[in-house]
């Protein structure tokens, strides 16, 4: 009697000994016919992962071997999966092109095709330079001489995180419910990314300072505690460790607390702002204080002074004007003086 097994072709040779081959590669298998079904399905497996990779130097390639090198997966875990949102979509749109095809009308074209929502097309466009820049150290496979998505300039200026003004600031403080009102003063008063600040606990505090070792730069943060968070700390639950908790006592997801923080501010008609915001004003409460770069480095944890210029630019700018208008009005009270003595 013939047995039949998915994958496995089987026949009696002229000495009436079966044989067994392998249907779809034709690969001889083992006689032994439970060795032949395991034979079978590892030619099986082999052929279901060599017809999953994608042609050799193209972009789906490319892909694939960025995700599974080492500059992905030293990535935080948050990273990575907004990374993965990204490289799906090029994958499926131009997995089939070759790197060394992409110029820079390409970048550009892509870019203004999302022109009508910057911060996406800023980040479709920084994907890409990162893709880019991998492809480049790897010229013998991938082709490219350069990268065209360098250098080339954001269109979303930062609008999507303005900076709260402090009245904003004080309203949400009396509208939000207590548990929101202790993260909402967390976040202005130690200008954390959302990662960081909703794992803040007592055991950060050293003082008067919070020291706490950023996730993405892996930079140490020294926060002096501003009076506001000081009061908070002090009207928290003596059992309570965490600095900010939702509603059911529990330690805020970022998801939830950009969420809770989003309804707050449509319930108070207000539009423009977001959590992140809250980063931008604590950085600039520090500029106003009059800080310097290095010192706002050193505090909110940046890594480079490139990013204090980026947060607080335009606060640094308020500041040279009013201190240049202090001077012009002191000037003219001395001219004035210097009249009347004549």
């Amino acid at each position: 009697m013939q047995i039949k097994i998915t994958g496995i072709k089987r026949y009696k040779d002229r000495h009436g000994k079966w044989r067994n081959y392998h249907r779809k590669t034709g690969a001889r298998l083992s006689d032994d016919l439970q060795v032949a079904a395991a034979e079978a399905v590892e030619l099986n497996e082999k052929a279901k992962r060599a017809a999953s990779q994608p042609p050799m130097g193209t972009v789906a390639d490319l892909i694939a071997t960025y995700k599974a090198s080492s500059d992905f997966t030293r990535l935080k875990d948050r990273t990575r999966r907004d990374y993965l949102y990204y490289l799906r979509w090029y994958e499926d749109n131009f997995g089939d092109l070759y790197p060394s095809d992409i110029d820079r009308e390409f970048v550009i074209d892509l870019r203004e095709s999302f022109s009508d929502r910057p911060r996406t097309a800023d980040l479709y466009v920084a994907m890409l330079s990162t893709l880019m820049g991998f492809a480049l150290d790897r010229p013998s496979r991938f082709n490219v001489k350069e990268n065209p998505a360098a250098g080339v300039k954001k269109i979303a200026r930062g609008q999507h995180y303005k900076a709260w003004p402090e009245s904003l600031y004080q309203a949400a403080i009396d509208a939000a419910y207590p548990e929101l009102r202790n993260a909402i003063i967390l976040a202005a008063c130690t200008g954390q990314r959302r990662g960081d600040l909703i794992k803040l606990t007592r055991a950060h505090i050293r003082g008067d300072m919070l020291e706490v070792l950023t996730s993405k730069a892996g930079t140490r943060a020294m926060i002096p505690i501003h009076k506001d968070l000081q009061r908070m700390i002090d009207n928290l639950p003596a059992g309570q460790m965490m600095l900010a908790v939702n509603r059911q006592g529990r330690a805020w997801t970022g998801d939830n607390l950009t969420h809770e923080i989003g309804a707050l501010l449509t319930k108070m008609q207000v539009k423009g702002y977001s959590l992140h915001g809250l980063r931008r004003l604590a950085a600039n409460r520090l500029v106003e204080a009059g800080m310097t770069g290095h010192e706002i480095k050193a505090i909110i944890g940046w890594s480079t002074l490139q990013m204090v210029d980026e947060y607080t630019g335009e606060a640094q700018q308020n500041v040279v004007v009013m201190n240049a208008a202090k001077k012009i009005k002191k000037a003219g009270k001395v001219s004035n003086r210097g009249k009347k003595g004549v």
